[in-house]
């Protein structure tokens, strides 16, 4: 399949930054049963990525949370420690910081896939976009060809339909005349057991 055609009047880079192609069900109904095998390749690559996003999202809010509230808990065991010397709160204490480290680290994890994933999202995306477009494009010529010749069909049938109302005009008014020059000469009994051995018994309308 020939790849989407690039030129200098046409900006790649802008036309790939548009919402992901999975999440739109115009692209669904459009390539339903049409999706080449590296489409459907990109679009679970693409899926992943999403679903992969919305997860570290959903973490990165979970742990900002928790550690929200073991700074809570240390500034509480902290007053609790000066004031009571109390050995359970300076523990509390170093076992929450040692927490609030390990889930710094998972935040700083986090923020870099966080910064990497709409990079990637688009890279796939684009590349599905690409390939879209080219599908697209094709069907599109395709269709304009068929339009093209059903055009050139329908000129030609209409310039049949032409020929064939002149020649329907031309064989009725033979028939009128006939039908009154025989109406004339022999009058309308004779005429009438004529018309039910040739016509079924009537006249042609």
């Amino acid at each position: 399949m020939e790849m989407f055609k690039r030129n200098n009047n046409i900006n790649i880079k802008i036309i790939q930054k548009t919402h992901p192609l999975t999440l739109d069900q115009r692209w669904h109904a459009l390539f339903e049963n049409r999706k080449t095998k590296q489409m459907k390749t990109l679009e679970k690559k693409l899926n992943q990525l999403i679903k992969d996003q919305g997860q570290c999202n959903n973490d990165y809010r979970e742990y900002s949370q928790l550690k929200k509230k073991l700074m809570s808990d240390i500034i509480e065991d902290m007053s609790d420690a000066f004031e009571d010397v109390n050995n359970q709160s300076l523990h509390n204490m170093d076992k929450n910081k040692k927490y609030i480290e390990e889930i710094n680290n998972k935040l700083n994890n986090l923020e870099d896939k966080l910064a990497q994933l709409p990079k990637d999202i688009e890279e796939i995306n684009g590349k599905l976009l690409e390939i879209s477009m080219s599908l697209c494009y094709k069907r599109m010529v395709e269709n304009k060809n068929k339009l093209v010749q059903m055009d050139e069909q329908i000129v030609k049938l209409r310039e049949q339909l032409k020929e064939l109302v002149v020649k329907k005009n031309e064989s009725k008014e033979e028939y009128d005349l006939l039908y009154a020059y025989m109406h004339d000469l022999v009058g309308p009994k004779v005429i009438e057991q004529f018309d039910k051995v040739y016509l079924g018994g009537r006249e042609f309308d």
